[in-house]
């Protein structure tokens, strides 16, 4: 097995050498994280490394703006987030810990209220993102203008965002370059293929779980009357749209609510979206593997839609990855993947295919 490379670059110089490395990537989460530790015994400090605990220690601050690669690949643009410095009579130890760009939109509130009308989802993403400097890629079709959507004063920003794009049934990522990813695919673009019998599986396991999903979905919400209506006035009337699971019983009712004022199709997205998330979610594999690249060659990642082949676990069909955990610790170099159904995230009738969330794989 190839040792991976990871190197950590702050202010123009690259620091490597890491002793313990975890890096955490998840479909559902808005922000990539990160933590790297060097451990030295005294007196044989790593002088051959491009790093060494005395000159990161003081080479890196809180708050520096970083990137992280796997070889040449870029894994996350964000910031360091902790400096963590440590020693005893046999070693020393400094820990570097950070998050993608996009933490900052989680940290942040909103300073004011914001009522905003007639403008597409995109373009009130990038009014909530433009002050802290994130870009906004978006992977679906976002549909007509919204009416109206108040942005809450004292609401984190990637709060508002998630509820801005769950009237379009969007989902809010991030991707490596320090981007937020709005996509109903939950896709990266890419394939791979995990076999038992010739993958380094180190342990698996698989849940089959019903007791969230429901027969009857109905969301009702504030329908807008006419296209221009809400800008001359407050008229409304009340909206609602029914999605089914057939493969659950149809007594089994879930009632939502639309947080803001929605048209007849974006109810009915939010319906056959929680249909589709949560019989994908019903379906869950665990897989902790020995490496961090598949047989292609790439780096097991957030949304790399993978062919699962396991006899044991009677498996056989497509999974995407939610979150992966790439470490290197005590247990050698390590992957712990999470997959769902495609149906957790894909909506059949978006022919997007994604690919934002996924990493370049670059030479080393």
């Amino acid at each position: 097995m190839t040792e991976e490379k990871v190197t950590l670059r702050v202010n123009g110089a690259d620091y490597g050498g890491w002793t313990s490395v975890r890096v955490i990537a998840d479909v559902r989460e808005g922000a990539i994280n990160f933590n790297l530790s060097l451990s030295e015994r005294w007196p044989e400090p790593r002088a051959g490394e491009t790093g060494g605990v005395t000159i990161v220690s003081r080479a890196i601050r809180m708050g520096d703006a970083c990137e992280v690669r796997i070889g040449g690949t870029l894994v996350c643009t964000g910031y360091v987030d902790r400096l963590e410095k440590s020693y005893s009579a046999q070693d020393h130890q400094v820990s570097v810990s950070g998050r993608s760009k996009t933490s900052d939109l989680i940290d942040s509130a909103i300073p004011r209220q914001q009522q905003i009308r007639g403008k597409k989802l995109e373009e009130i993403a990038r009014d909530l993102c433009a002050p802290h400097g994130i870009n906004v890629i978006v992977e679906a079709d976002t549909g007509a203008p919204i009416e109206e959507f108040h942005a809450k004063i004292g609401e984190s920003v990637h709060g508002e965002l998630t509820r801005l794009c769950a009237l379009r049934a969007l989902l809010v990522s991030d991707g490596p370059g320090g981007d937020i990813i709005l996509t109903r695919s939950g896709a990266s673009g890419g394939r791979a293929t995990l076999r038992l019998g010739t993958s380094p599986i180190r342990s698996a396991s698989a849940q089959w779980d019903g007791a969230d999903r429901f027969g009857t979905t109905i969301v009702r919400g504030q329908q807008p009357l006419g296209g221009a209506g809400l800008r001359d006035g407050p008229a409304v009337a009340l909206g609602e749209s029914v999605a089914e699971d057939p493969e659950v019983r149809p007594n089994r009712v879930r009632l939502l609510t639309a947080r803001g004022r929605a048209t007849v199709d974006d109810l009915r997205q939010q319906a056959d979206q929680d249909i589709r998330r949560r019989k994908g979610a019903a379906s869950s594999l665990s897989y902790s593997l020995a490496g961090w690249r598949h047989s292609g060659g790439g780096l097991w990642w957030k949304g790399l839609t993978v062919r699962v082949q396991d006899d044991l676990l009677g498996i056989d069909g497509d999974y995407r990855i939610s979150s992966v955990v790439l470490a290197i610790s005590g247990q050698g170099t390590t992957a712990d993947l999470t997959l769902a159904l495609p149906e957790a995230y894909t909506d059949p009738s978006d022919p997007t295919p994604g690919g934002g969330l996924g990493v370049a794989e670059e030479a080393a």
